[in-house]
């Protein structure tokens, strides 16, 4: 709303920094030795031939259209407002990046299964062949989960990261674990050994993590990079806990994201489902 609030003359940037802070001077001395230098051409304008566009040009210069107040206050700390740091950004995404690399051991418990005759002898049993893939995949979801909870319990206390409402962390988190463990059905399905599961798996991986913001934030990628990633469940999974821990997001503001992983966990399931060769 930088536009809107600058037309109304409201304050269109706010400087915010710690009491006492000696910076506070010099930095106030810089922006406005910056407006003395961009309205410095009004003295120019005056010296030149008084034509039409120099008329004009003067008389925006003398607008002033810049203008500096300065105020100060005593604020606290809000608990929705968190510095953006680097462990902000790392350890949310490692988090999520290793969550997909373990999602693969879904797939290869599938190829055991089934190089191993176990999985054969599963669909002889009084039970749906849907009853145990849903299985396998729940079981896989909670050890997922399992391991999202050490990665952040390890990071709150090693690195200081705050995470915020557990609630809102905790759905999210979840339909990650579940669209990664989706994930690797679906690589299972795709491959025929375990070594192809595994090369699948780590480059797929790779490329999901950079393309979804897990390395590195989108906004100092490519526009075509921020674009692809609004179709990869990286991107979703990353917002939200992004979201979460440094916009302060509840449980509603999560729900959107939530539901999206979801729809990407569905969509894997049923793609291994139908290619997975069970014999």
């Amino acid at each position: 709303d930088f536009d809107a609030d600058f037309a109304k003359g409201k304050p269109a940037l706010e400087f915010l920094s710690p009491a006492n802070s000696t910076r506070d001077v010099e930095i106030l001395g810089r922006v406005q030795s910056a407006i003395q230098e961009m309205q410095a051409p009004e003295v120019a304008a005056r010296a030149a031939p008084q034509t039409d566009a120099s008329k004009r040009t003067q008389e925006l210069l003398e607008q002033k259209f810049v203008a500096v107040s300065v105020v100060q206050s005593q604020v606290t700390r809000s608990s929705s407002l968190v510095t953006a740091g680097g462990s902000n950004q790392t350890a949310p995404g490692m988090t999520l990046m290793f969550a997909l690399l373990f999602g693969a051991q879904t797939g290869l418990s599938f190829q055991r299964e089934r190089l191993m005759g176990t999985l054969t002898r599963l669909f002889s049993a009084p039970t749906s062949s849907f009853t145990i893939v849903v299985g396998k995949l729940l079981g896989n979801t909670l050890l997922l989960l399992l391991q999202l909870s050490v990665m952040v319990l390890f990071s709150w206390l090693a690195l200081g990261v705050q995470w915020g409402n557990v609630a809102a962390l905790i759905l999210p988190c979840a339909a990650f674990a579940l669209a990664a463990a989706s994930f690797g059905a679906m690589a299972a399905a795709l491959t025929r050994t375990a070594a192809q599961l595994t090369a699948l798996s780590v480059l797929s991986v790779n490329v999901l993590s950079a393309l979804g913001g897990l390395w590195w934030p989108l906004d100092l990628t490519p526009a075509w990079m921020q674009s692809v990633s609004n179709f990869l469940p990286t991107y979703w999974g990353m917002q939200a806990l992004q979201d979460v821990i440094l916009r302060g997001a509840g449980v509603m503001a999560v729900l959107p994201h939530t539901a999206v992983l979801l729809g990407f966990a569905l969509i894997f399931a049923s793609i291994g489902s139908r290619a997975f060769k069970y014999e």
